[in-house]
């Protein structure tokens, strides 16, 4: 795993970003999913376990949380597991098919054993073979694609989209299986204003991190940008390369003047590649006009004969061209 990959699982492992997550995702920013009704799992998955021969293949989530809340007075589970990508991966279908896949799996094999512990009480005799009742139920399984990449997921988002079958017929026979992706790419700028966290401001920085003129627009009038927790702000800094010099106060980041000061720096680094090369272009015509020799020129630079030899030779070659 990546840097990058690495504090994108680190980030959405806090519980109220985990739930903002599904709660954009699945009911459009409403608090449905509580960061208190959460609790953390193993993410290993064992690929088709049990003791019946088969060879079970160990899987890695990223993030998968037990959501277990009272509404109406009915219980909801549902299992939620969260994939975070800052790159494009185009076996995401298959990968996030085989976790879903082993989680049912599993808690089938769970039945199957308090059945046992049970001595089978109360079940028909192919309900005692499958180890499965007929009024047994699972538990959904949500897996959910966070991409924090600034490009189009220009990936398969679908088990079908990986086929290389073109016959109709037998395609539509083939079991299809749909990845629920967040691409900021993809997203309308009033998505961002949904997520209850710094998460949508991540990704809304994301989406426009390609456009510096589009960018610094954004970031200067949404003023939350102004008081951007620091942990967010640090995400930001690593999944888009942007190299701000970020300075935290009681916890949170001015993203607006930490852009700014990425501007003066550039300017000023400009500035200093300007003064240079026109120094180097002045000692190279006096070179080339025997006024100076290149160990003088290298001197005046302060600068080793060789590198100073490789500076002029490279204007050089820019001036043939």
């Amino acid at each position: 795993m990546g840097i990058a990959d690495a504090q994108c699982k680190s980030y959405l492992s806090d519980p109220e970003r985990f739930a903002d997550a599904f709660n954009y995702f699945v009911y459009g920013g409403r608090k449905v999913v509580l960061p208190g009704e959460l609790a953390r799992t193993d993410p290993t998955e064992l690929a088709f376990p049990g003791g019946d021969g088969r060879v079970a293949v160990q899987k890695y989530r990223d993030l998968l949380d037990l959501w277990v809340a009272m509404r109406d007075g009915r219980a909801v589970y549902a299992v939620l597991g969260i994939e975070s990508q800052s790159y494009v991966s185009y076996a995401m279908p298959v990968r996030c098919m085989l976790y879903d896949a082993a989680q049912y799996d599993g808690r089938l094999a769970k039945t199957r054993k308090a059945h046992a512990a049970e001595g089978y009480e109360g079940l028909g005799r192919n309900e005692r073979l499958t180890g499965f009742a007929r009024r047994d139920r699972l538990v959904p399984v949500v897996t959910l694609v966070l991409y924090f990449g600034p490009s189009e997921w220009d990936a398969p988002t679908s088990l079908r989209e990986m086929l290389g079958v073109h016959d109709a017929e037998l395609l539509s026979l083939a079991q299809d299986y749909r990845i629920n992706l967040v691409a900021p790419a993809g997203m309308a700028v009033g998505d961002f204003d949904k997520f209850g966290t710094g998460l949508g401001l991540v990704l809304k920085y994301c989406k426009f991190s390609k456009s510096k003129d589009e960018l610094g627009k954004i970031v200067k009038e949404d003023k939350r940008f102004r008081s951007l927790d620091e942990e967010s702000a640090r995400l930001i800094n690593v999944v888009t390369n942007s190299g701000l010099k970020l300075e935290a106060k009681e916890g949170e980041v001015n993203m607006c003047e930490a852009i700014d000061e990425m501007r003066r720096d550039a300017r000023e680094e400009g500035v200093r590649r300007g003064v240079r090369r026109g120094k180097l272009m002045t000692l190279l015509g006096l070179v080339d006009g025997n006024v100076i020799t290149i160990d003088q020129a290298a001197s005046s630079a302060n600068m080793s004969v060789a590198d100073m030899r490789a500076e002029l030779d490279a204007l050089r070659a820019v001036g043939a061209s």
